[in-house]
């Protein structure tokens, strides 16, 4: 009977306008999201448990885990949590593990603690001497690897990634200096993260400088755009 009433229900997900791996259902607002053969769902206790066992009538699917205080979950390489302040559910998204995963692909003991990604610009101009072929492909590799990470949950070091982007095609001394700088700010905040307090309703307040503040420098424009 059970398998009767699943195999009933008809799921009506509308895939998202602007995000394609995103379906929801307009009814009942229960979501998810699939990443090729990943989910991560939001939703009821009960929406969810019906959900997968839907699913799993279809497919070979592992157990499904859940989110609380005492269970994180991972999706896609960020790891997500769950956590509590006066009295209010709060949701964490953190690429902790990946950070950590690029910082021991350098030299640590190259690295000293920053409290901020790139203070000044004097470091990122203090030499411009070419730095050798070998010291340039390491540059464009981390370099790649944290332009990810700005655009994902690393947002404190957008300003800095793209100033470092600029330099990719000819890097020089003051841009891998500037380099390592932003990696000891790394080992610095390796548990940075973004999250909020749960509510009914999603509300997101977004702000965009495209241009870093009026900055209009030749050699150090936007790479955000």
């Amino acid at each position: 009977m059970v398998n009767e009433e699943l195999n009933k229900r008809q799921y009506r997900l509308k895939q998202g306008a602007n995000e394609p791996c995103i379906f929801r259902d307009p009814n009942t607002g229960f979501a998810i999201v699939l990443y090729v053969d990943d989910i991560l769902t939001r939703g009821s206790r009960q929406q969810t448990e019906h959900f997968h066992k839907a699913l799993g009538l279809k497919f070979d699917c592992k157990p499904e885990e859940y989110l609380s205080t005492d269970n994180d979950l991972d999706f896609i390489g960020f790891s997500i949590s769950q956590g509590e302040h006066n009295g209010d559910k709060h949701v964490y998204l953190d690429q902790q593990h990946q950070v950590n995963q690029l910082l021991d692909s350098f030299d640590r003991s190259l690295l000293q603690l920053k409290d901020s990604p790139m203070p000044t610009k004097q470091l990122m101009h203090s030499d411009k001497t070419p730095i050798s072929e070998n010291h340039a492909a390491q540059y464009k590799h981390f370099v790649g690897t944290l332009n990810y990470l700005a655009r994902s949950v690393s947002f404190d070091i957008a300003l800095a990634v793209s100033r470092l982007s600029s330099k990719m095609s000819c890097p020089d001394v003051g841009a891998w200096k500037s380099l390592v700088h932003l990696l000891g700010y790394l080992t610095y905040t390796p548990h940075f993260r973004i999250g909020g307090k749960v509510a009914e309703v999603d509300i997101f307040g977004y702000y965009v400088d495209s241009d870093h503040a009026g900055d209009r420098q030749s050699d150090s424009r936007s790479q955000t755009d």
